[in-house]
């Protein structure tokens, strides 16, 4: 109808599309709602050019766990500060927590929520871990734990949980975790657990999908432990009767179930050395030898694993990096300069070699196609200082600032020397030593100095009364500054290793002229106007 009016197509594609921009909560506020007609609608987004529109994300809270965005909330909900609950989130949460763990009293429940912040995904933790013994913060792991202790001590926490959540009664030590974090005068647990029933009507919105949250993350790991338990099963069942085979490895007599075999000539090796073998490819070596992980077999075999017999052995993260480095390995043999990716959410595409900012039509981000940060036009990349740098310049500039600036002890207010003696009267009364930073009493006065003419003060270690205020700062400063360089240095490093132990690239050197800092710039004297500057 529009277009019969004499509008022009690309018009009224633009006002059909002004939906897609519009924020979610704001968009019925911009139109009026009139489902009779539907010119009416559009004319008013024509007519009004100032409607909201969803803020731009920002490529410097880029994620680089691809696992983790996959499933990503809306919201941090193992943060107590992501949100605010209401009123009827937490009502709901209650009734959510006490379907969910029957051997809790409805005081305990609340007890266990207000500690968590009225948080259900917080508090869900906490009650989990205290049924499994873990601490709050983590499990009782150690990194020096070898894989074996880490797998038995997780099958020891999921039968503690299943036992719990099947209507066993709880250990002594299991009570004591429950009400500690409440004290020992409050009932936590009940003497007989409620009976099982249907999971709760639950209409708040964050609440829903919390839940989810919860569900999807917790069903990760109890797939990982169930499948764990049914292959050592499995393995007792074909030991018993004799029906094991040999794995071309590590030698050992497993089941038929914990096998896995190569493509073309079927050397079978167990699921526990096929998943430490591609780890150790993947996250040791950081590459492959060919497209796909090839058969370790001693005789030279040189065919690989299909993706569906590693997805039966190898952990989903292990097997999201293993699909990654593939698609990666392809595009290198491809020879395809133009490929891309979006430091957001890895979204890849082929762009023009003239075109240097990426749009990412997935989450809107715009960055650099070199550098993966934000757009930095006209500058290059190497003349944009980089995160890494600016934390680190930070540091080293407050450190030198530190250095010179003294603090009173008493009032705790900040000052520098100009020029004068050493011993400083600060506001508050209290006298001080520029030197040594110490408080002077009253009693000892300029005896704190040293008062013998031309003394190097090796002797009597005593400070001088007077001493270039310049000089010292500078030496001090400079002391500090490059103490500071060599810290963050240290730091950047250690965190490089610890962030991404695959990872071949250096760390950022933070390029911090110490000696430039220190060299304070003369103040310029103005020039009246008309007058010409002598030289």
């Amino acid at each position: 109808q529009l277009i019969k009016w004499g509008m022009r197509p690309e018009r009224v594609h633009v006002a059909l599309s002004f939906s897609n921009t519009a924020t979610p909560n704001n968009s019925n506020n911009t139109i009026p709602i009139d489902e009779s007609s539907i010119v009416q609608r559009v004319l008013a987004n024509l007519a009004d050019s100032s409607y909201p529109k969803r803020p731009r994300p920002s490529c410097t809270t880029a994620n680089s766990n691809t696992t983790a965005k996959r499933h990503k909330a809306s919201h941090d909900y193992l943060s107590r500060t992501s949100f605010v609950p209401t009123p009827i989130y937490m009502s709901e949460a209650i009734i959510q927590l006490m379907a969910e763990f029957p051997f809790l009293s409805k005081t305990g429940v609340k007890k266990l929520l207000k500690e968590a912040s009225e948080h259900y995904a917080i508090a869900h933790e906490i009650i989990c871990h205290a049924v499994m013994g873990r601490e709050t913060n983590g499990t009782t792991t150690t990194k020096s734990s070898s894989i074996e202790e880490t797998e038995r001590k997780e099958e020891q926490d999921y039968h503690r949980l299943m036992d719990a959540l099947t209507g066993k009664a709880l250990t002594p030590q299991q009570i004591a975790r429950l009400c500690r974090p409440l004290g020992s005068h409050t009932r936590t647990t009940l003497a007989r657990p409620r009976s099982t029933c249907t999971d709760p009507f639950v209409t708040d919105p964050i609440l829903v999908d919390e839940i989810g949250f919860v569900k999807k993350k917790n069903g990760e790991w109890y797939e990982v432990v169930q499948l764990r338990l049914e292959r050592k099963e499995a393995r007792e069942r074909s030991e018993r009767t004799g029906t094991t085979l040999e794995c071309q490895c590590c030698y050992g007599d497993v089941a038929f179930e914990e096998m896995v075999a190569c493509r073309d000539e079927g050397h079978l090796f167990c699921v526990t050395c096929v998943r430490r073998y591609a780890e150790e490819r993947i996250f040791g070596l950081g590459s492959l030898p060919s497209a796909e992980l090839t058969c370790p077999h001693g005789d030279g075999c040189t065919s690989a694993f299909s993706n569906h017999t590693l997805e039966t052995a190898l952990p989903p993260k292990v097997m999201a990096k293993y699909n990654e480095m593939q698609f990666r390995s392809s595009i290198e043999k491809a020879h395809i300069d133009e490929m891309c990716q979006c430091p957001k959410c890895e979204f890849q595409c082929i762009l023009p070699e003239t075109q240097m900012i990426l749009n990412c039509p997935e989450c809107g981000v715009d960055s650099c196609r070199k550098c993966g940060d934000e757009p930095h036009i006209p500058l290059k990349c190497s003349e944009v200082e980089k995160k890494t740098e600016t934390n680190g310049r930070k540091v080293v500039e407050e450190a030198m600032t530190a250095a010179k600036v003294r603090i009173c002890p008493k009032c705790k207010k900040g000052f520098f020397k100009s020029d004068g003696c050493n011993k400083i009267t600060c506001a508050c009364g209290t006298f001080i030593c520029y030197v040594c930073r110490q408080p002077i009493p009253p009693k000892v006065g300029y005896a704190h100095f040293c008062q013998t003419a031309h003394c190097q003060h090796q002797s009597c270690h005593k400070c001088p009364l007077y001493s270039n205020a310049e000089e010292d700062d500078k030496r001090a400063m400079r002391e500090a500054g490059m103490k500071a360089v060599a810290q963050v240095q240290s730091n950047n490093v250690a965190s490089t290793r610890s962030s991404s132990s695959s990872s071949t690239s250096a760390p950022i050197q933070v390029r911090v002229d110490v000696d430039a800092l220190l060299q304070v710039p003369s103040p310029r004297r103005a020039v009246p106007f008309g007058m010409a500057r002598r030289h």
